[in-house]
């Protein structure tokens, strides 16, 4: 009777506990068609609530890879611009749980790959598919991401554009295909590559744990936010919700503010930096350009230079050769005078010298000598000698 007793009394696990839905199911109740009263497909949305509960999990997760492969029929029809399931990857990077976490950005990308304009190639992560190709000239994965998933959807926004720019021409929509659910016109487009580019930026996010790559982050979502400004933004307007976030000490405001700020004197300081290192390279460009003027000059002076000493050396060389040809004529012509000399001489001193002399002590040494006939050749010796000494002093 006891055990019956308290049996009875234990208490009952609450309703809302026992119907608590699973993260698998709590995902798919946010995509999942369902039609309000006029029979129309609502649109996929995160409550307050349901935000809260998946940024918080901490029970094990359920979801599998195949949860974005059921859902992307519905979420085609009620999330075709990404807009809820970027919400969704943002309460996914918030979870702290390891595993959930890991999960539901899984889900996300796999979900994203099903959705935007090329899911016909089959890629189950698209933006690591995009990456994949890069080269390494951009300079972060971001800005490559960025660059081509802008690249990609150019021509489809082009395309649907011109579209629209025909049926309004007509004076009608058509009632064709691009009536359908899946075909998107150009603004839709751009919204939906933004969505991406969210995603696959905090994809990136929780790829890295690159202090820089947040710095980099922090400018790109920047860029992304100030797509939904004002077309004429109030001054007015801006102080007011300021002042009501101040109020509200809206911690995550200050933190923005102080990143903002902190990136904007980053960047001027590095602004400063290299308009400094600029003007020291112009200026280094002015020393080296005189230099290399001064040098250029010095190069010219020494060509010139260097031809007048060829031109000079040129000379020289022909001034030896006709030197030295003139030298060789000279002892052509002092052999040939040397040998008329000789010659000369020789005729004067047996013809001309000897003989005479010879006649003459022949004379004197008769038995009689005959001096006046020896006076004479000696006569005839010295005529003959004093008519060839002018010769020899030509």
């Amino acid at each position: 009777m006891t055990g019956q007793s308290s049996e009875r009394l234990k208490p009952t696990a609450p309703a809302d506990a026992i119907k608590s839905p699973s993260l698998a199911e709590l995902v798919s109740s946010i995509f999942s068609v369902s039609l309000d009263k006029e029979q129309n497909i609502k649109p996929a949305s995160i409550t307050k609530s349901n935000y809260k509960r998946i940024s918080t999990w901490q029970t094990v997760s359920d979801m599998g890879p195949e949860l974005a492969d059921n859902l992307k029929s519905d979420a085609s029809r009620t999330d075709p611009l990404l807009n809820t399931l970027s919400q969704l990857m943002v309460a996914a990077c918030n979870c702290r749980a390891d595993k959930p976490r890991h999960d539901l950005i899984n889900f996300c990308i796999r979900l994203a790959s099903n959705l935007w304009i090329n899911n016909h190639t089959g890629s189950h992560n698209l933006f690591k598919e995009i990456l994949d190709k890069d080269n390494g000239l951009d300079s972060s994965p971001l800005q490559y991401l960025k660059s081509s998933l802008e690249g990609l959807y150019l021509k489809r926004i082009e395309g649907a554009a011109r579209a629209r720019s025909a049926n309004t021409s007509e004076g009608h929509e058509k009632k064709d295909s691009f009536a359908e659910f899946s075909v998107l016109n150009a603004k839709e487009l751009e919204s939906q590559r933004d969505n991406l580019l969210l995603i696959g930026s905090l994809w990136l996010m929780s790829e890295t744990s690159d202090n820089q790559h947040y710095d980099h982050l922090i400018s790109f979502m920047v860029k992304l936010f100030e797509k939904h400004k004002s077309s004429s933004p109030s001054a007015r307007a801006v102080v007011l919700g300021l002042a009501e976030r101040v109020t509200e000490k809206d911690r995550l405001l200050a933190d923005t503010f102080y990143f903002t700020q902190k990136n904007a004197i980053e960047h001027a300081s590095r602004g400063t930096r290299l308009a400094a290192e600029l003007e020291h390279s112009k200026q280094e460009t002015l020393r080296l350009k005189t230099i290399l003027d001064e040098n250029k000059k010095e190069k010219e002076e020494n060509v010139r230079r260097i031809a007048e000493l060829e031109s000079e050396l040129r000379a020289l060389e022909l001034a030896n050769e006709e030197q030295q040809l003139n030298e060789r004529a000279k002892r052509t012509h002092l052999r040939d005078d040397t040998g008329r000399i000789k010659a000369k001489a020789f005729n004067l001193l047996t013809e001309d010298v000897l003989e005479p002399l010879s006649l003459s002590l022949a004379a004197l040494r008769r038995e009689k000598p005959k001096t006046e006939v020896a006076a004479h050749y000696v006569e005839l010796a010295i005529e003959s000698i004093e008519r060839n000494l002018k010769w020899f002093k030509e």
